[in-house]
């Protein structure tokens, strides 16, 4: 029988950590469901969504679990299939102590859970302060439409700019 388990990997970025991963896994019949990999700093943060048998699960954990300098959780994923609509909201703002604070509280009061988040800030030429440029994947409730995520994030202090889609 199947069963699949959600590996969260973090540790130093290395060449060949993926493809060692990949190697494992392939030796255990396992294959990557989904996969995502975010380097920040020299650190490496590698999400697995595997599929492999019951009886390879605890064996491909254990050499997961070996490798060195990288720090291994597994756990198993609840079927989120069909709960809520997504979508894609995109903010312009000039950045400010406290602006994903504001941003984030305003999702969490509207029920709204972030699946994905990126953030840079950058200099503007024309500016005084730093731009912060955000992409949010979210799961919206319910009764929440994109339109009144983006009212709800233009009303917040600041110069905030955000469109949906």
């Amino acid at each position: 029988m199947v069963t699949t388990t959600i590996a969260t990997l973090t540790g130093p970025d290395r060449s060949g950590l993926l493809q060692l991963l990949a190697k494992l896994t392939h030796e255990h019949h396992g294959v990557w469901r989904q996969s995502k990999v975010i380097n920040v700093g020299g650190q490496t943060a590698i999400l697995l969504e595997i599929a492999v048998s019951e009886e390879s699960l605890g064996p491909l954990q254990q050499q997961f679990l070996a490798i060195t300098n990288l720090h291994c959780h597994f756990s198993v994923p609840k079927d989120v299939t069909g709960l809520n609509a997504e979508t894609i909201i995109s903010i312009d703002a000039n950045d400010r102590p406290g602006i994903m604070h504001d941003v984030t509280q305003a999702l969490l009061e509207l029920d709204i859970n972030i699946t994905h988040s990126e953030q840079q800030r950058m200099s503007a030429t024309n500016l005084d302060s730093p731009v912060l440029r955000a992409k949010l994947n979210l799961s919206l409730p319910a009764g929440v439409t994109p339109t009144s995520v983006v009212s709800a994030l233009e009303s917040l202090p600041g110069q905030i700019r955000a469109s949906a889609g």
